[in-house]
């Protein structure tokens, strides 16, 4: 046998190698798969108003990983305790009864307010709670967490 063709039927039994266990990963069952998570579990945005120097708006990002990515340019990082805590409660909100209730007042952003609009990353997708479509109550969770973590207010 050459050393060419020795060298051709290696890289062949290798690419067979390769389909063969990729295509048995598709024979694996969804819970033996594992999830992979998005790296945000929330994001968080104040959008509208007017403001006389610059654009208004502030956005930020709670990650995994105890990071915060902030708009204005604040550096943040997120306690072990609190991460927990913050995406237990992402976890366990009841997102049909929170998205139940409708915002029915009049949206800040039509008299020079912000509204609030969070993005979690849940398991099941993201879940977007916009305040001008629905009544946040800033007291609940994991609402009250996001606060806490990013200005220092409720719980």
């Amino acid at each position: 046998m050459s050393t060419t063709f020795r060298s051709l039927a290696a890289r062949i039994a290798l690419i067979v190698a390769a389909a063969t266990a990729l295509g048995a990963c598709s024979l694996l069952p969804p819970e033996a798969v594992p999830e992979v998570l998005n790296p945000v579990i929330v994001t968080y945005a104040a959008e509208g108003g007017e403001c006389p120097q610059a654009p208004c708006g502030f956005q930020a990002e709670i990650r995994r990983d105890g990071s915060v990515r902030r708009s204005d340019g604040m550096a943040q990082t997120v306690d072990e305790p609190s991460l927990t805590r913050l995406i237990g409660q992402v976890e366990a909100a009841d997102w049909t009864a929170i998205l139940a209730k409708p915002f029915t007042g009049e949206c800040p952003r039509n008299v020079d307010g912000q509204e609030s609009i969070y993005t979690f990353n849940t398991a099941a997708g993201p879940v977007i709670v916009a305040g001008c479509t629905v009544e946040i109550d800033p007291q609940q969770e994991p609402f009250q967490t996001v606060q806490g973590i990013l200005f220092g207010v409720g719980g």
